[in-house]
């Protein structure tokens, strides 16, 4: 073995690799276990960086590498990793030509370890404990992971993977934040071993149209928003939707049944494709809630009883009859509806200010006595309104 090769460094009798001699021709190399009789236990920060190696193997006399040891290295293809330590940060990162990595002797990957690397496919044994952050992150090539590590994916793991369409959720019980964010999922089938999934985990999966959700938790923000191929989604399965949840989506119809019992506000903003929406929903409808969904024609009041400010603000609606069941509309819930043209409020409840502002094809408004009090900006910029009072 060629040992000249190679810049070192001592420290207590112990030999650390800081990178190749500018005059090395090798590309192939072998981390040697002992330097002039002293033994090799480290890689140095940035030691092979950007390097023209095509391979390395690196054996179990290593404890220690560092930060982006071998980062930049768009030549690497083989990799022999049998180290006695993690996989450090950005270790891999954008080794573009790395299409495969044997993970059999590790126990911990670092974050960004593989980032923008070349990796088409991972298998991941229940020999590795941990993961951090973005390990995987925008690898563009990945189609297939199997997972068996024993831990949970971690934020951005897999993020930017544009070509990983599959995922086997079965051996995971916690999904970090935007950990699939802008990949290419197409389907989705989480299990209910999943105790929590965390912020943003599939949004922007631009590919996704199927989900069959039987996780543990509830729905967190921005779970699929912007997810623009989902049509459908069963919430049989879920109590609780947070906070634009599927804002943006592709959803057409939507049955919120009587399991939910929470939902935060904009979870439907701007859904431009939703058109049907049946609510049994434990909840009053939330803040923004249907804003901007502008193909919602008509919508059932029957089991509602409160409406957040600008639930409904800019959507579709042609009709709005309002029953007894409805305690509470608050500010502007149906501003700027362009298309209403009928109300009927027999709302137990006052008209408050701007609940109709710039509806400006509303002409036929019917109200109960049972109205308290109408607010002096209710119908603002209405300008064809005719009130019957029955």
């Amino acid at each position: 073995m060629n040992t000249d090769i190679f810049d070192y460094t001592e420290l207590d009798n112990q030999i650390i690799i800081t990178g190749l001699k500018n005059d090395t021709i090798e590309t192939s190399i072998i981390i040697p276990k002992k330097i002039n009789g002293k033994p090799v236990t480290q890689i140095a920060e940035r030691a092979f960086k950007k390097s023209h190696i095509t391979g390395v193997q690196i054996g179990e006399n290593i404890k220690n590498i560092e930060l982006a040891a071998f980062e930049d290295c768009k030549e690497l293809v083989s990799v022999v990793y049998k180290a006695h330590c993690k996989i450090p940060n950005s270790c891999f990162c954008n080794c573009t030509n790395l299409s495969e990595f044997d993970f059999a002797h590790v126990e911990v990957i670092d974050q960004a370890a593989f980032v923008a690397s070349g990796l088409t496919k991972v298998y991941l044994p229940n020999n590795i404990k941990k993961i951090e952050g973005e390990a995987f992150r925008n690898c563009e090539k990945l189609s297939s992971v199997d997972w068996h590590a024993q831990c949970d994916i971690p934020e951005l793991c897999f993020a930017y993977c544009l070509k990983l369409s599959t995922f086997n959720f079965d051996n995971i019980a916690a999904i970090g934040n935007d950990a699939f964010m802008y990949s290419g999922l197409t389907e989705v089938i989480l299990p209910y071993n999943i105790e929590k999934i965390g912020l943003g985990t599939f949004r922007y999966c631009n590919e996704l149209s199927s989900v069959i959700w039987n996780a543990q938790c509830g729905i967190s923000f921005e779970c699929f928003f912007n997810c623009s191929k989902l049509v459908k989604f069963d919430f049989a399965n879920v109590e609780t939707i947070g906070e634009f949840a599927f804002s943006g989506s592709g959803l057409e119809k939507v049955d919120l049944l009587q399991n939910i019992r929470k939902i935060e506000p904009l979870v439907f903003f701007q859904c431009n494709k939703l058109m049907s929406v049946t609510w049994y929903a434990q909840c009053g409808i939330p803040e923004r809630c249907f804003a901007n969904c502008s193909k919602l024609n008509t919508f059932d009041f029957a089991y509602v009883q409160n409406i957040g400010k600008y639930a409904f603000t800019s959507s579709g609606l042609k009709e709005i009859y309002l029953a007894d069941n409805v305690k509470e509309i608050e500010e502007g819930a149906f501003r700027s509806c362009h298309n209403l043209k009928k109300v009927e409020w027999n709302a137990d409840c006052s008209i408050h200010d701007y609940v109709f502002e710039k509806c400006q094809k509303l002409k036929e408004v019917i109200i109960s006595d049972k109205v308290c009090s109408i607010e002096t900006d209710a119908f603002k910029d209405c300008p064809n309104i005719e009130i019957t009072f029955v």
